[in-house]
């Protein structure tokens, strides 16, 4: 009997070092597993697969999944320890569990955050070697995120954006009106989107725009409505990274005209269908010191301009830089060109654009800048300022009308789609 006591005891002894070492448990297998079991019983569109376990992904204001188990697509700075750290007084609690959760994904996954929680931080967040990207929410508390489609826009080298606004004027008043009036209407559609790709040294930028203006003319007694406002633009840009900031660039940019444009009281034609054309394509450098800001210079620019002359009548090629009888311009010169991109708080877009070309004789520059104000989701105030300067009009005596102004201030309806 004394030596069952005795293997008893002995079993006593070494049974809790036994029973450690079969319960070892690896927390991050046991964290995803919950997690993966939690995900079964969420939206399938929101939950992301990372290798042969599911990670459920939420929304930034973990509104439409209050689990304590989600996991943000936000990242929250925050301290949180290493994974071999396990000195949590109850690591299987729930606080526990969802920090460990963020801790793995921190340490491993990073890249599946899709933004930041501070929206002021103007650099990106980079955890370990992996770059986090900010990304603009407009009203976290109104909107959900789709984590699917951020997802997918993170594990992309492809940016992609597109924007369509409508702003219309109108105003009606009866001949007998005690004020009197002018019965007015304007419209101006604006449709602009660019896709982007970037990956290793390699960058592609295309940016396309189609903007047009209808307005009723007073004191025209020819034509009761006037094209205002005509733009046809495509704008490409290959970039090989040669430095940090410094690219190799050949550009190509393409802008004409879709629709009549006609002189005030007359037949006579500014602009009509593909006239004028204007094509530029150079080589040169681009650099970038910061986000959003370009400089591209290009030493070696070729400039194209063409004119229709079905109606030549009708049309005055001089005023596009091209000699009388001919309807094409051909010149070598050097370009710059820059562009900025500028968002000093959530509802204002600021957008410009300088070009500058000469062709060792004449100089050709002008400015766009674009301020959007934005409202809500589909409405928007447009600010529109466009200078222009054409040393190449051969038929104006007075330098003074070769600068050209463009002003428009107009509210309507606005969508990005991204």
């Amino acid at each position: 009997m004394s030596r069952y006591y005795a293997i008893a005891f002995f079993l006593a002894c070494i049974a809790p070092n036994v029973l450690a070492q079969v319960l070892v448990i690896d927390e991050d297998a046991v964290l995803l597993e919950v997690v993966a079991q939690q995900s079964r019983d969420l939206h399938t569109r929101d939950t992301l697969i990372v290798g042969d376990s599911t990670i459920v992904l939420c929304d930034t204001v973990w509104k439409h999944y209050p689990h304590p188990l989600c996991i943000p697509l936000m990242y929250v700075p925050e301290w949180m320890p290493p994974l071999n750290d396990t000195t949590f007084v109850n690591p299987y609690s729930i606080a526990s569990i969802r920090r460990n959760a963020r801790r793995y994904i921190t340490h491993n996954h990073a890249n599946l955050y899709v933004s930041v929680s501070d929206p002021n931080r103007l650099k990106s967040v980079e955890i370990g070697n992996t770059k986090v990207q900010r990304t603009i929410i407009k009203d976290s508390q109104l909107e959900s995120l789709d984590a699917k489609h951020a997802l997918r826009k993170v594990n992309t080298s492809w940016k992609k954006e597109a924007n369509l606004s409508l702003q219309i004027t109108q105003n009606y008043a009866t001949e007998n009106w005690q004020q009197g009036g002018v019965n007015t209407f304007s419209m101006l559609w604006n449709a602009k989107a660019f896709a982007n790709y970037t990956k290793d040294n390699f960058s592609w930028q295309n940016n396309a725009e189609w903007r047009v203006g209808l307005s009723t003319m007073s004191g025209d007694t020819i034509h009761k409505l006037n094209t205002t406002d005509d733009v046809f633009h495509i704008y490409t840009k290959f970039g090989y990274q040669v430095h940090k900031k410094w690219y190799l660039t050949l550009s190509a940019d393409f802008r004409t005209n879709l629709f009549p444009s006609f002189q005030q009281n007359s037949n006579r034609l500014n602009t009509t269908f593909l006239t004028p054309i204007r094509y530029t394509m150079g080589v040169g450098l681009d650099y970038k010191p910061i986000k959003d800001l370009s400089i591209n210079i290009s030493p070696a620019t070729y400039k194209l301009v063409y004119a229709n002359m079905t109606n030549p009548e009708r049309v005055n090629v001089t005023d596009y830089g091209i000699e009388v009888s001919k309807n094409l311009l051909n010149e070598i010169g050097s370009s710059l060109r820059v562009e900025w991109k500028w968002k000093p708080l959530r509802e204002i877009e600021l957008e410009s654009k300088f070009y500058f070309f000469t062709n060792y004789k004449q100089i050709e520059t002008e400015l766009e800048l674009d301020v959007d104000f934005i409202i809500n989701k589909y409405l928007s105030a447009k600010l529109l300022l466009h200078p222009r300067y054409d040393g190449t009009i051969e038929n104006v005596k007075d330098k003074k009308e070769k600068l050209q102004f463009k002003e428009l201030i107009s509210i309507g309806f606005s969508h990005t789609f991204r």
